[in-house]
């Protein structure tokens, strides 16, 4: 018998229904599902929610789908928008972690972890062009490849980061790989001249940002596979059992 606590991004829409279908009918979800939630608003949530979660329950499993949340909507010249990462936040993100893992390990909750996606700067301001978020499209060039080299620098560091922390403290860590591919635009600088630029995109995220239904099922199957070897451990320790290996 588990209490399942989901904090999760705009990703985790649908995972508490799909998590609930496949538990024991003893088991109960909670969801709270934050559009653009980064780590310190989950840690908030969580330390909110642990007054209310019932002690007649065998174990808490938490799982966390986090974002980066550092991604904006920048004017420049004309009035053209671009989407942007102006800042690195490594150190600030890899804190909020350890804090959660702290507060996991004092409670005994066992946890659950999701890597952070990327984004494609320059397919969602496409996006936010072509849906009126933006009131002009702008492929602005050496700015935007350069932010994007800094966000995959961010991501992929702090995905390395949960990664190790999660070997070290048994918590799971889950990361389905994106579809990588190049898009190429002509673009003119602030003197007139042509150049041919190349940005980093992704298959799986149609909009630049959200992932498409087939990159969630394999993530939601995964978290589920995770989350059911959780409790096949945790049930074989209370029968004497000895544990078998997740596959």
């Amino acid at each position: 018998m588990s209490y399942v606590v989901i904090l999760s991004d705009s990703r985790g829409k649908g995972l508490g229904e799909l998590i609930q279908r496949n538990l024991k009918p003893d088991s109960v979800v909670c969801t709270r599902i934050y559009g653009g939630a980064d780590f310190p608003k989950l840690h908030e949530e969580l330390v909110n929610i642990i007054p209310y979660i019932p002690t007649r329950f065998n174990d808490t499993i938490v799982i966390i789908s986090a974002g980066i949340c550092s991604l904006t909507i920048k004017t420049r010249n004309a009035g053209n928008h671009e989407v942007s990462y102006p800042s690195s936040r490594r150190q600030q993100i890899t804190q909020q972690i350890d804090n959660l893992i702290a507060v996991c390990i004092a409670h005994n909750f066992k946890l659950i972890f999701t890597g952070i996606y990327s984004a494609s700067l320059e397919k969602s301001a496409a996006h936010f062009a072509e849906t009126g978020t933006c009131a002009v499209r702008s492929w602005s060039s050496e700015d935007t490849v350069n932010q994007q080299v800094k966000l995959e620098s961010d991501i992929n560091y702090i995905n390395s980061y949960i990664a190790e922390k999660a070997k070290s403290t048994q918590c799971a860590y889950i990361y389905v790989n994106l579809q990588k591919h190049i898009t190429k635009r002509s673009t003119k600088s602030y003197k007139g001249v042509k150049k041919v630029v190349q940005y980093l995109s992704y298959s799986d995220l149609p909009d630049g940002i959200h992932p498409n239904d087939k990159l969630k099922g394999e993530l939601f199957s995964k978290i589920l596979n995770a989350l059911n070897h959780m409790q096949s451990l945790a049930s074989e320790s209370t029968t004497g059992r000895q544990p078998t290996a997740a596959n």
